[in-house]
């Protein structure tokens, strides 16, 4: 969603981070981004509220008077809430219905306002604020100015075939010579991490130093071609700080790149293109890291490794990169935990642990569904879950967003230090005799069978411990409500699944080493609804776009997955002759 966003919300949602590290919040919630809107001087956002008659800075004092301020600092990765998120949601929601292609700070104002429960909300209202008038006022605003609408040029508008990424000489850049859209998540939050141990070395910028020190952090080729190398995050950090040294205050506010950093950037680009990569990795920014050959970072490389440091990290990364995909999927750069003294527990997988190393796939959407599984697990008596939904509608998929949210910090209360466990049904005894704890165990049972005497119900009744379980529409029997409250699944919204496939694309990509369109999600999408009609989303929109991508890693040289190719899977269906009138589907195959 982020690679929509004008520079300006870009801003706003960076200064909003800021706002709760000033207040020493350990999240960031609508109040944070409220202040962010309001911190960034000149946007549509101010100028609607403006419009609206309402006056910013009485909107910041009444915000702040809401703020209670915390112990303790954070440090590190600040999440969202899950309101937070929430209203960055309805703000593309609101930009698409005011039929524009990208997310500025008017749209996040919307966003805060449509959300109608948090702080922002609430302070917006005191003044009269109603979402009916604050569309009024955004519909008076000018268009975007002409360095904003070139900035997004590349981003907003999604060509219907991409070029090939050009060979390094040509490569177009947006203004500072970067172009975080093409940043995958990993490497956006290396940049991110780059500023974090800035700001805690307390250094007012961020230098090469703070990005291999962020490079170390994520998962990745990167961290992975280090450490193999022996070069670990504690050894750096100590360096740096021999080297450099502590900051007398830690800054607060934007902290800028140095130049070196952004020719790094720059570089990685260019290590990209050479790569025939649409998109940079953490992989591409210790490869420009390298080839700029002069900063801390470096030195440190080489005075570790030796004058051929530089050359051996670069040939390193190059082999992980072109080893077979099997290899290369085996990324994960934190080291497993020592085995526990007391016996480990072996009939079930630990979720919360899981989605604490960032090993589930993320979920997008789903807030309803995972908000009802919080409530029924917190209740007293019938404090299990049925999810009910059909096959392929993403039933599995919200009990990961729920163990995202028990690893992050982001349940309510009453779900602190709970631990989500997967269990195979044939090991369901097994697993209930290894729990230590069933008061703070939660166990997830996929396809079990709940038929009235079956051994799972038996085996579960008594026993003490909450349970989420699925089951498909068919086969769900009044009789079970007995033990389990139904939550019901529907299938996401056409935009909800297009969110869903936007997260699981660098892994699709990853996996068939492909560059994935933007059109060619919305193809998937749009063309399974109506030709797959006897399936459900966004089981049948994946399996498309898993299809797409391996037809495409059949051809030589092809490395594009675009709408043409989902097409085409849809043309060789065998059956009676169609028509597809859809605009996407005739340009496909035009």
């Amino acid at each position: 969603m982020f690679e929509r966003f004008t520079d300006t919300a870009r801003r706003a949602v960076v200064v909003a981070q800021e706002e709760a590290r000033r207040f020493h919040h350990d999240y960031i919630g609508t109040e944070h981004l409220l202040l962010g809107v309001l911190a960034v001087g000149g946007t549509p956002g101010l100028q609607a509220l403006e419009a609206a008659g309402i006056a910013p800075d009485a909107v910041r004092a009444r915000t702040e008077q809401f703020l209670e301020r915390g112990a303790v600092a954070p440090t590190g990765y600040i999440p969202f809430t899950p309101r937070a998120k929430k209203v960055l949601e309805l703000s593309l929601r609101e930009a698409l219905q005011l039929g524009v292609g990208h997310i500025g700070t008017e749209h996040l104002l919307l966003g805060l306002m449509r959300e109608g429960e948090g702080i922002a909300a609430q302070v917006l209202r005191s003044f009269g604020a109603a979402s009916e008038g604050l569309h009024a006022s955004v519909r008076t605003l000018e268009p975007l100015s002409a360095p904003e609408a070139q900035d997004l040029a590349t981003q907003e508008q999604t060509p219907v075939a991409p070029a090939p990424v050009a060979p390094a000489p040509a490569v177009q850049t947006q203004p500072g010579g970067f172009q975080f859209e093409r940043y995958t998540d990993r490497a956006r939050q290396a940049v991110v991490s780059a500023q974090e141990e800035a700001r805690g070395l307390r250094h007012n910028y961020i230098g090469g130093e703070h990005l291999l020190l962020g490079l170390l952090t994520a998962e990745g080729v990167a961290a992975l071609a280090l450490e193999s190398l022996g070069v670990s995050y504690a050894w750096a950090h100590g360096r740096i700080v021999e080297i450099i040294g502590l900051g007398t205050e830690t800054p607060t506010g934007h902290l800028p790149f140095t130049p070196r950093i952004k020719k790094v950037m720059e570089l990685a680009l260019r290590e990209a293109a050479t790569l025939d990569h649409r998109y940079i990795g953490v992989e591409h920014l210790l490869l420009g890291l390298m080839r700029e050959g002069e900063g801390v970072a470096v030195q440190l490389l080489t005075g570790f490794l030796g004058e051929d440091g530089p050359r051996r990290v670069r040939e390193r990364v190059v082999q992980l990169i072109t080893d077979p995909p099997e290899v290369q999927e085996q990324e994960p750069s934190v080291p497993e935990p020592p085995v526990p003294a007391e016996p480990p527990v072996t009939a079930s997988r630990d979720l919360t642990e899981a989605a604490r190393r960032s090993r589930l796939d993320p979920v997008a959407g789903r807030e309803r569904e995972i908000q009802r599984l919080m409530q029924v697990l917190m209740r007293k008596s019938r404090n299990s879950a049925l999810l009910v939904g059909e096959a392929g509608v993403g039933r599995t998929s919200i009990v990961m967003g729920l163990a995202q949210r028990l690893a992050g910090g982001e349940a309510p209360a009453g779900l602190s230090g709970v631990r989500l466990r997967a269990v195979h049904p044939g090991r369901l005894r097994t697993a209930l005799a290894e729990l230590r704890d069933r008061a703070t165990t939660v166990l997830f049972l996929d396809d079990a069978d709940l038929a009235e005497g079956s051994d799972t119900l038996s085996a579960l009744r008594g026993s003490g411990v909450r349970v989420i379980a699925v089951v498909e529409p068919a086969a769900h029997r009044p009789a079970l409500e007995t033990f389990f409250q139904p939550v019901p699944v529907g299938e996401p919204s056409l935009e909800d699944t297009v969110a869903i496939l936007r997260l699981l694309r660098p892994e699709y990509e990853r996996h068939h080493a492909v560059s994935i369109t933007d059109d060619a999600l919305e193809a998937a999408v749009t063309l399974t609804v109506r030709h797959l009609p006897g399936r459900v989303l966004p089981g049948k929109a994946i399996e498309v776009l898993d299809e797409a991508g391996a037809r495409v890693r059949l051809t030589d040289g092809a490395q594009t997955v675009d709408a043409a190719v989902v097409a085409e899977l849809f043309a060789e269906v065998a059956g009676p002759p169609r028509r597809f009138d859809d605009d996407r589907y005739v340009w496909a195959m035009s």
